[in-house]
């Protein structure tokens, strides 16, 4: 099963430093697009998954995408539901 984490993040949000902490200290396969300069990519991003702030966290397993949520909820999916 092909399993990563995609995270759309900003260079100067301290949740999106810390979740890009979290993803390398457990191993994760990851992707971080940081959307400093792409104000509108990053707003259609929010509105597709419904989450309304940095950093937006998607798991992608095969063909499926799913929502984790922002850094709180990588955190506890990191100890709870990947491992």
């Amino acid at each position: 099963m092909d399993r990563q984490v995609v995270m759309w993040a900003k260079s100067n949000c301290s949740f999106c430093g810390e979740a890009m902490k979290e993803l390398i200290q457990h191993g994760m396969n990851h992707t971080v697009h940081i959307m400093d300069d792409k104000v509108a990519d990053l707003a259609e991003v929010k509105e597709r998954w419904n989450h309304s702030t940095v950093p937006v966290v998607v798991l992608k397993e095969d063909d499926n995408e799913t929502l984790i949520g922002g850094f709180t909820e990588l955190k506890k999916w990191l100890v709870d539901d990947n491992k």
